[in-house]
């Protein structure tokens, strides 16, 4: 898993929940302020757990990925192909 580790304990910000054109992606709303419990991939899946049992799942398929990136780094990819956001303190 790597740095992913990194993001248990962190509280999610109100800053993610944006899709490639800035749109809002689902219902961010029900995780800013949540502190992150656990991640686990599991199989093409990769479990976000947050305190007080709130998880998000999400199905990788053969092209998905999800990228770990220190506050202000470069992307190795561009925005525009960004579905989701989730920000933590020194981490998006």
């Amino acid at each position: 898993m790597g740095a992913f580790e990194d993001v248990a304990g962190e509280v999610v910000g109100d800053e993610g929940g944006r899709g490639a054109r800035g749109e809002v992606v689902g219902r961010h709303d029900l995780v800013a302020g949540l502190v992150v419990a656990a991640v686990d991939a599991v199989g093409k899946h990769l479990l976000i757990d947050f305190e007080g049992g709130l998880s998000l799942r999400t199905h990788l398929g053969m092209p998905g990925s999800w990228h770990l990136y220190r506050a202000g780094q470069r992307w190795r990819r561009p925005a525009h192909l960004m579905r989701a956001l989730l920000v933590v303190p020194d981490w998006e």
